[in-house]
């Protein structure tokens, strides 16, 4: 085991992959208590690898699978015992903001807002802003969670994550904006309509001209979505 650990810091990828894949079939292996901690740093280490390959234009085929699979196996030993490190790793990691995943995150994030509120204005390189919009999806799903009594959030961490939403739903990248709106569909109270009116004004001239106008009038009915659920759950209290 001590071998297959060396490996997963191999500079080589066919080697840390391999070493991971044989920790994971192995339900010893899973058990031991180390493991856990080595799974929780691996996922920094191919993301590192993974932004500077899409940075550097070399592309990362072949990381997909074995990143998600890496992630999934990280997740299962913590998410039961799940401690701010761990929230901000699984939280930074690359995922479908719509997944069961993040939704599973989603729903734990309450208790984790000082971690998760940097992640919604991350800058830097480009391939950050998927960090944005994963994790303004987890605020609304954190909100969602408050609003069901799963995760009661406190009245400062509630206001904290209306914050970061409303602030998300002018962001420079498209899926951000996407995420925060779609996010106040699910859970946005009256304070979301005034915001989402700007935004539906406002989206227009942040699309460069030429852009795919089937995307566009899709978010537009999106907001118009967006709006009608915040009045209808307004209207049920």
């Amino acid at each position: 085991l001590q071998a297959l650990y060396q490996d997963m810091q191999s500079s080589d990828p066919a080697a840390r992959f391999k070493a991971a894949g044989t920790i994971q079939a192995d339900e010893q292996f899973l058990k031991c208590p180390e493991t856990a901690q080595r799974l929780l740093a691996q996922p920094a280490l191919e993301r590192r690898e993974i932004d500077g390959r899409y940075a550097s234009g070399e592309g990362y085929e072949g990381w997909g699978e074995w990143y998600a699979s890496l992630l999934s196996a990280a997740w299962n030993l913590w998410k039961d015992k799940l401690i701010p490190e761990a929230f901000r790793v699984s939280a930074d990691a690359s995922y479908n903001p719509g997944s069961r995943f993040a939704r599973d995150l989603g729903a734990r994030a309450g208790r984790f807002v000082k971690e998760l509120i940097p992640l919604t204005t991350v800058d830097g390189e480009e391939v950050r802003k998927y960090t944005r919009e994963n994790a303004t999806a987890l605020v609304g799903y954190a909100l969602v969670a408050d609003q069901q009594g799963v995760a009661p959030l406190s009245s400062l961490d509630r206001a904290a994550l209306v914050q970061a939403i409303a602030t998300a739903a002018f962001d420079k990248a498209y899926g951000v904006r996407w995420a925060a709106v779609d996010g106040m569909r699910l859970a946005g109270g009256e304070w979301a309509i005034p915001v989402l009116e700007k935004v539906r004004t406002r989206e227009p001239s942040l699309h460069p001209s030429g852009m795919d106008p089937v995307s566009r009038r899709t978010f537009e009915e999106q907001i118009s979505a967006a709006i009608e659920a915040v009045r209808s759950r307004a209207a049920m209290r």
